[in-house]
């Protein structure tokens, strides 16, 4: 059984004295992230992350926490995992697949034969671009989404192979 969770984001640097915190998100844009009841993994179980605030500063997100109340304590939480309820984020924001958000899903062509499995989504030059991959070959695809079924974990491009 998969988790309910799924990782969106991971902790930078501290930004400032007062205890700020970068953020690498995977959602895009970043903003969607601090719509979402944002949790850590403690041990076995997920525990929420609170967040006070949060701002952009040129191309980064920085985000406050009572758990951070200055630099010394933001110190501590570098390269902490994020995660949201996958269910609830895919509801309200079905495109979010950039990166490994949806890695595992089975990718189809638009006349629903099997390409393979995908590994990740990137941006190449402002291009989309699905990683994707079938019987030990890896395929680099234009992002050119005809559907998404989050709960079958199926991912329909407009490719004709």
């Amino acid at each position: 059984m998969s988790s309910p969770y799924i990782h969106v984001a991971t902790i930078g640097k501290p930004h400032g004295i007062k205890g700020g915190l970068s953020i690498h998100s995977k959602l895009e844009p970043a903003g969607i992230l601090f719509e979402q009841e944002l949790l850590v993994k403690e041990d076995t179980s997920f525990v929420p992350f609170p967040i006070t605030s949060h701002e952009q500063h040129h191309n980064k997100a920085v985000f406050f926490s009572p758990l951070s109340p200055d630099r010394n304590h933001a110190n501590h939480l570098v390269g902490t995992l994020i995660y949201c309820q996958e269910d609830i984020l895919f509801q309200h924001h079905p495109e979010q697949i950039l990166y490994d958000l949806c890695s595992g899903y089975q990718v189809h062509a638009n006349d629903q034969s099997l390409i393979g499995t995908l590994e990740y989504v990137e941006e190449i030059q402002n291009i989309a671009m699905a990683s994707v991959t079938h019987d030990q070959q890896k395929y680099k695809l234009p992002l050119d989404i005809q559907d998404i079924d989050h709960e079958k974990k199926i991912l329909t491009l407009g490719y004709k192979p």
